[in-house]
Parts: structure tokens; sequence; C-alpha cells
């Protein structure tokens, strides 16, 4: 549950605010990084000058004269901090090295694309290391290759839902629907896909499968058009930012009472509109 700041949780931020980080403060105060961080801007809170997180107005005047053409390891040992502390300000600040910087760099000797060294391998194309008794053969074939007709399920990415391929012949890979319609009915026309009518991807029946353009599947799949219950139950909650708006969906999505309520309503307003 969120606390409310009070007078005394306000006496406990400034007195940890100068000297310590905020996720510590976080931690301590059992409340997030971002309420504390809020809450110290909010009550004008500053670090105190020898905190190891704190840049003065003169250290960062100078920072911002010296950065562009200053190595950072040196520009660290100047300041007196870590090099990774100067990579930090330099990106928060969207500072960068200047045109004559890296051209002095890459005018020193030795200096390769990517730093001082040359790859160990540069002019090497072709170099055969060990006996070659480990090496894959020319057009070698994996011993665990799916064989033609083989069927798989892979998962997708996004959605996280199953989808069954069949295999037409080496690295040609079609979804199993279209194999078993295709196997019926003929070869399916460019442009057009199969739908499962009852929306079971693993349900392979005929009368389950179902020929249309892509278009036809995008209408006849479309949250907003068909109005899932996901999509009315946004419909309640608003555009509006919300606290716990996910909290509140599921709640509304497990009370189907309300949900068919709001969809019979949409299904109202949209036969009152004028088409």
């Amino acid at each position: 549950m969120n606390k409310v700041w009070n007078d005394e949780l306000d006496a406990r931020l400034r007195e940890l605010w100068p000297r310590h980080k905020s996720a510590e403060i976080a931690e301590m105060m059992g409340m997030t990084q971002v309420a504390i961080q809020s809450r110290a801007k909010r009550l004008g809170l500053q670090k105190d000058r020898d905190f190891r997180g704190f840049w003065s107005p003169e250290e960062i005047e100078f920072f911002r004269e010296h950065y562009p053409n200053t190595k950072n390891d040196e520009l660290a040992e100047m300041l007196g901090r870590q090099e990774s502390q100067v990579i930090g300000m330099a990106q928060r600040m969207r500072l960068k090295k200047s045109k004559e910087f890296w051209k002095h760099i890459n005018s020193l000797p030795n200096a390769g694309k990517f730093g001082h060294r040359p790859a160990w391998n540069k002019g090497m194309k072709g170099l055969l290391l060990g006996s070659g008794t480990s090496r894959f053969k020319p057009s070698n074939i994996p011993h665990n290759e799916k064989y033609d007709g083989a069927i798989t399920i892979r998962w997708e990415q996004v959605t996280g839902r199953p989808i069954v391929m069949y295999r037409l012949a080496r690295k040609k890979w079609i979804p199993y629907s279209h194999h078993v319609f295709a196997s019926y009915y003929g070869e399916i026309p460019k442009g057009m896909i199969i739908r499962h009518r009852n929306g079971n991807r693993l349900d392979f029946r005929l009368e389950n499968l179902e020929l249309v353009t892509k278009r036809q599947n995008y209408l006849k799949n479309s949250p907003s058009l068909n109005l899932s219950d996901g999509f009315v139950a946004s419909t309640m909650l608003g555009k509006g930012k919300m606290p716990n708006r996910e909290e509140v969906k599921k709640v509304l999505l497990e009370t189907p009472e309300l949900i068919e309520t709001k969809r019979s309503i949409i299904n109202l307003k949209r036969l009152c509109q004028p088409k």
C-alpha cells in the first residue's frame, strides 16, 4: 500500500537525502525511488557538496568546457572522479567529443577503427586454425535438421500464441493450416490466408478452416469492431491516467455482467449513429 507523505516522513527524508542515494533512501523508507526523488524535488532538497554523486556548478562548468577535447580518463583524474562518472555525466548533459578530438585520436600511431590497436587477424582472410577435424564441412547438414513434411510448433514472440508449421522443403515452411486446406481444395490464391473459425489455432478440421483475405481477417479479429472483452473494459476505464489501471481492468474482466451491459450500450450507440 502506498504511503502518504506527512511531517514525520518529510523530516526523515530531509535527514537522509544529503548523504544517501535515492535508491538507498527508498529501501530504508519502504517507498519507490520515483516517489523519493519527486518529493525531494518538491521540498527543494540538495545533496551535500562532499557527497560522491554531487557536482558543484564550478565542476559542471569545467566539465562542459573540457569534455569535448579531453580523454575521459584524463578528465576523471582532473576532477578526482571515476571514469564511469565522467561518461554518465556526459550522457546526462548530452555532450559529445569534438571533430578535432577524433581527428587527433585517429592520427595516432596504430590507431584502428575501434581504438588504438588494430585487429589481431587483420590481413589474414582465410586463416585456418587447428586441425580442422571439428570444423563444419561445406554444405554440412546438422544432424537434427527436420525432414520435408515435418510438423513443428513455434511460439509468436509478441502474443506468445502457438503456430503449427509444416516443412515443404529446406528453409521453406508454411502454416500447417495452409497445407491442410491446400491438400483438399488446391493451391491457395495469392493474397489469401487461412483463418480458424473458432479461434483455436490447433484445430485443423476442414470445417474450422476458412479462406479469407487479409482485410477480412483483420475485420473479423478487430477488437474495436467485435467489441472484445478487453476492448470494452478499456472503454469503460477511458483514456485518462488512472492509478492501478491494470488491476481495475482485471476486476472488470472478472465481472461479465458489467462487460455485457457496456457492450450493449456501445452497440446501441452505433445503431443510433447516422451512416
